[in-house]
């Protein structure tokens, strides 16, 4: 075997060999899963039952209220109230046929003015989890307007573009009949969404929408209450 056919054969191996790492790498840092979707999964048992059962009626509880015109409606909502009822009777009301093609298993995590938001993509093997943080906030003497910022959008533990993102807010917003006006902070996009925009006199007033660590609270008005300040508890 001459000299060059052995180089050329030594430097196919080392492509191979990169190539091969390379790949590895990046197949073991897609199915990375990140620690709060970890830490959002709650065994099958009574206490997943309960703190389901326990999301349902809050959340009955505080559309009813919401639709009745009630002065004040809104409740608290906590990490394990949301991912019990995601795990545990999320499927009765069609389950993932209410999520993206191909998305599954959602968790989230509420954490100080931040919401984490998990979903498992593709089937088996080749799945991933695909991560999302937003930072979330009412923004100051604007009413019913939110403030949602971007921070990151991973597939396991690797950055993707945002794109498919910023199109589902921006759809949700236009079934919602709200303002949406993006723009940029320290790099990140930032949804501003304003609720019933079009309307002279909204019929609710959000108060408070606050991300706390484990628990998200939620309180605001009806217009039959005017412009009067509602006392929360």
């Amino acid at each position: 075997m001459s000299k060059n056919l052995k180089r050329k054969l030594t430097n196919i191996g080392l492509l191979a060999a990169i190539a091969f790492v390379v790949c590895s790498a990046l197949g073991l840092a897609l199915k990375q899963r990140p620690a709060f979707y970890e830490a959002a999964y709650i065994p099958d048992g009574e206490i997943r039952n309960q703190q389901s059962k326990e999301c349902q009626r809050k959340a009955s509880d505080l559309w009813s209220m919401f639709g009745s015109g009630d002065p004040v409606w809104g409740d608290k909502f906590t990490n394990a109230n949301i991912n019990s009822y995601l795990q545990e009777d999320f499927e009765t009301v069609g389950g993932e046929k209410n999520l993206p093609d191909g998305f599954s298993e959602p968790r989230i995590s509420f954490e100080e003015g931040s919401l984490r938001l998990g979903c498992r993509y593709g089937k088996g093997f080749w799945s991933t989890i695909i991560s999302i943080n937003l930072k979330v906030w009412m923004v100051a003497n604007e009413v019913n307007t939110i403030g949602i910022e971007i921070v990151s959008l991973k597939s396991g533990s690797i950055g993707i573009s945002p794109r498919f993102l910023l199109d589902q807010i921006s759809e949700l917003a236009r079934k919602w009949n709200a303002d949406l006006v993006w723009y940029r902070r320290n790099g990140n996009p930032v949804a501003v969404v304003k609720l019933q925009a079009s309307q002279m006199r909204p019929t609710f007033h959000i108060q408070q929408l606050q991300i706390k660590n484990n628990e998200l609270v939620l309180y605001g008005h009806s217009a039959a209450n005017g412009s009067r300040v509602a006392q929360l508890p």
